[in-house]
């Protein structure tokens, strides 16, 4: 083979540092080098190769080819990138171990792939040789660090005239433990590297550390909706029963394909269905009753819970409740579902329901005879009857369950007439108490409705305008515009929005978010098909900003969670100041034709990018294709555009008979809103980004944005750059708390020393009154809920908190609180348990060894 070979993989050696390089080829050999030494020659900025040897000591010279595998001329593109994939892992060429720094289902890896967070990582598949034991006598082997050994490492990372080659070479030689204490000192700050050699350490960490990498090659799950009629159900246990052996075998060859069988249970409605009443009252609301309500006198004046700034009660104490029955009901949050007694018929019902519906979808996805399958499910209806009947002589005698007894039905009623009950703002699980004039005074003010000269004006706002339209023209209208994209409407979807007041306690004063109820309306299928086509969109839009590097300045800005923006600000060496900032009014003062544009931009350049006429929405997933297909629906960057078109014109709010349409802003509580704005102003940054010069660039900082709240590290003057960013009808908020760092979405963030020390904040703490964060363990729910909240609130807390000091305090607080609701301390320890055993390197970045993080839940457990 020559440098005139085709349909190949190959390597690039640097020949003055060792690191290496692999790559794939459709063409000769020949060309694809000429393009590599053409771009190091212009330094092309968004290739790291180029970036390597554009170094001072480097030149193109230095680069060396060789071929590693060339393959047959009739291999398809895909099978020659899986090839390269292997290579780079099986050669160790991934950053930083090498210069392959795009790597295939990551992006850009030196960008934000944290190997101590995730189990899955880039960088190699290599297995590191078993240490061979003699035969004979084993000898106990010594379990001290080789102090010597451990400071050759440290003194060889912190070298750069170490070339990557021996760096690692040298960690791979170390053992478990040296590796922990190494990373121990890393995130203590102990240990001072730069971000490659960090990123180094972390990596082999993860790869030695770590438990169970991901498997490309899983089986795709089945998921089975169970009723759950009782706690009877819990004993049953009944995803256990599809993992019976005799089971599996009886329905081969299918198990041999299928994966894991998901249990998933539906429970019976929530208390809050009974006891809020803002729904209710909204749609049953008219302008008759409208009048009643305001010119009636209310009792809040004299009452204790009056709310001063606006003269009226607005509370989330549940004392305001003098029924101690009902007020102990309402203590247990809006999602709490009455216990009902164990009934062993109903739950064999469900269970038997259960196993005909997996029956009939294992048989319909893998064309089997219903009646070959038979046995096996025949097996597990004899598991799931035979624990019934060992349960049943375990089973004590059982009282019946009443919670609501005629009495609290009548307080309920009561409370109802002079309250409006919501949920409150970031604490959906407790009931907010509003005086109902109150509550129509401010939805009247928000929508321009008055009495004036004995009747009603009707004047809107620059929001909601009123329209003089009937309501069954514009379901019709929508019915009909929805089918021309295949969304198709429900009889449950044909009805329009009403429009909510939510309580924002958080604030001071208090004040309401204005939303529109779109859980049920005739354009929620169409907005669930344009969010996924936008979720594709953002993915793909992030891709391709990752894929481009301006001064080492990120293109993407937008986060999916408060975990990226930590991970973000922990990879940035020297951050000295924080900057925070929301966009008070994004979904209500956006105008539309900013969003079309925005959107249509974004839309042209990542069709233009995917090279493709059309848009493919599967079941599960989306893809760009040339020709339409007749399985799936596919869409034109025409088809979309007009899609967000009738979206964005098409929001109309009912109010106690009148109809409004939304002239202005994002339609607030839509499937497709948040990822409207997100890409809205993603575009605007981007397109900023890229005429901007470098200076600029460095000078604006690092920054991350979840939706409408922005995150910025050592940035000079960033609120006034903004204003070169974002449109002046959007009103940028600074909320920076402190002088040395802010609240940011659940983070607290601190700069002490030139360090970053950050912790779990929660903005429900500042409220006065309780609030209600976790399940009862007495709920009709699956206690599994409870406690793999624990274990969520766990890794959640890990990740967030810098110290073990914190970390301890905030697993205190949770531990204490599922405790007062009930929860079994057993059985939280055997949770804690589980979550030190699959986060190793997270307990051990604290600091922790195992026995004092063994004996920190130990002593909870016995407190």
């Amino acid at each position: 083979m020559d440098c005139t070979a085709t349909n190949l993989v190959y390597v690039i050696t640097c020949a003055k540092c060792g690191m290496q390089y692999i790559g794939e080829t459709k063409r000769t050999l020949r060309t694809r080098m000429n393009e590599h030494r053409n771009k190091v020659a212009k330094k092309f900025e968004g290739s790291y190769l180029v970036r390597h040897f554009s170094q001072e000591n480097h030149s193109i010279m230095d680069m060396k080819f060789a071929i590693l595998e060339k393959l047959d001329d009739k291999a398809s593109d895909a099978y020659r990138l899986e090839r390269e994939d292997f290579w780079i892992k099986a050669m160790v060429t991934a950053y930083p171990f090498g210069m392959n720094d795009k790597i295939k289902g990551y992006g850009i890896i030196s960008k934000g792939v944290d190997p101590m967070s995730s189990r899955k990582h880039p960088y190699f598949c290599i297995k590191f040789p078993a240490r061979v034991i003699p035969r004979g006598k084993r000898k106990r082997t010594s379990k001290k660090i080789d102090s010597n050994k451990v400071k050759k490492v440290v003194d060889s990372l912190k070298d750069s005239k170490a070339s990557i080659r021996e760096k690692f070479i040298m960690l791979a030689a170390l053992s478990n433990k040296a590796i922990h204490l190494l990373t121990v000192g890393l995130q203590s700050g102990d240990l001072l590297l730069d971000n490659e050699n960090a990123l180094l350490l972390k990596a082999m960490a993860a790869y030695k550390l770590g438990g169970k990498r991901h498997d490309a090659t899983e089986k795709p799950k089945i998921y089975l909706p169970v009723s759950f009629p009782n706690k009877g159900m819990e004993s049953i246990q009944l995803h256990t029963v599809f993992k019976d052996r005799k089971f599996q075998q009886l329905l081969c060859p299918p198990s041999k394909v299928i994966g894991d069988i998901m249990v998933s249970y539906q429970y019976k409605i929530p208390i809050g269905s009974t006891i809020l009443n803002h729904g209710k009252f909204l749609r049953a609301l008219q302008l008759d009753k409208l009048k009643e309500i305001l010119d009636a006198d209310c009792d809040c004046a004299t009452s204790q819970f009056l709310y001063r700034p606006a003269m009226h009660v607005v509370t989330g104490d549940s004392k305001i409740v003098e029924d101690v029955k009902l007020r102990k009901i309402i203590d247990y949050g809006t999602k709490y579902r009455v216990p009902e007694k164990i009934d062993w018929d109903k739950v064999w019902l469900a269970c038997k329901d259960a196993i005909n519906l997996l029956q009939h979808k294992i048989c319909t996805k893998f064309k089997i005879v219903e009646t070959d399958a038979e046995p096996a499910f025949a097996r597990c209806l004899y598991i799931i009857r035979s624990r019934i009947r060992f349960q049943k002589l375990l089973a004590t005698n059982q009282q019946e369950i009443n919670i609501f007894g005629p009495q609290q039905k009548i307080n309920i009623a009561r409370l109802q007439k002079s309250f409006i009950i919501a949920p409150a703002d970031k604490a959906g699980n407790n009931y907010i108490f509003v005086c109902k004039k109150y509550y129509l005074e401010c939805l009247c003010k928000e929508l321009g409705v008055k009495w004036l000269a004995n009747k009603w004006t009707v004047d809107g706002n620059a929001v909601y305008k009123p329209v003089p339209c009937n309501k069954e023209d514009l379901l019709k209208l929508h019915d009909l515009i929805s089918g021309q994209f295949n969304a198709s409407i429900d009889i449950r979807n044909k009805t329009l929005p009403m429009i909510f007041a939510v309580p924002k306690l958080h604030k001071n004063p208090y004040k309401f978010r204005y939303i529109s109820g779109a859980s049920k309306s005739s354009m929620r299928p169409l907005s669930i098909l344009l969010n996924r086509i936008l979720k594709h969109l953002k993915q793909h839009f992030r891709n391709y900003c990752n894929a481009a590097v301006f001064a080492g300045s990120s293109m993407f800005w937008s986060i999916d969670s408060s975990l990226e923006a930590l991970h973000h600000l922990r990879n940035k060496r020297n951050v000295k100041k924080i900057t925070t900032a929301d966009f008070s009014t994004l979904y209500t003062c956006l105008p539309h034709k900013i969003v079309e544009q925005e959107i249509s931009f974004l839309v042209h350049l990542l069709f233009k990018n995917a090279g493709k006429k059309y848009l493919c929405i599967g079941y599960t997933n989306c893809f760009y294709s040339d020709e339409p297909s007749t399985k799936v629906k596919a869409y034109t960057e025409e088809d979309i555009m007009e899609m967000v078109q009738v979206v964005l014109d098409n929001t109309y709010v009912q109010f106690a008979g009148l109809i409004f349409k939304q002239c202005i802003g994002i339609p607030m509580g839509g499937n497709a809103s948040p990822l409207l704005a997100d890409l809205s102003l993603a575009v605007m940054e981007f397109k900023y980004l890229k005429q901007a010069t470098p200076q600029q660039r460095k000078d604006i900082g690092d920054n991350v944005r979840y939706i409408d709240d922005l995150l910025n590290a050592n940035g000079k003057s960033f609120l006034t750059v903004c204003k070169n960013i974002y449109p002046a009808s959007l009103l940028l908020e600074d909320t920076t708390s402190r002088i040395n760092g802010s609240d940011y979405l659940d983070l607290s963030i601190e700069i002490t020393g030139g360090r970053l020390n950050t912790t779990l904040y929660n903005k429900t703490d500042a409220f006065n009154f309780m609030v209600i964060r976790y399940p009862e363990a007495s709920s009709n729910v699956h206690s599994c809920i409870g406690y793999n909240t624990f274990y969520s609130q766990l890794l959640r807390i890990g990740r967030i908190c810098s110290s073990a000091v914190e970390f301890e305090n905030k697993v205190e607080i949770i531990w204490q609180l599922l405790c007062d609701k009930g929860y079994d301390s057993t059985k939280l320890l055997l949770m804690a348990n589980k979550f030190v055993q699959q986060y190793k390197s997270l307990i051990l970045g604290f600091g922790y060894s195992n026995s004092q993080i063994h004996k920190f839940f130990k002593t909870l457990a016995k407190n």
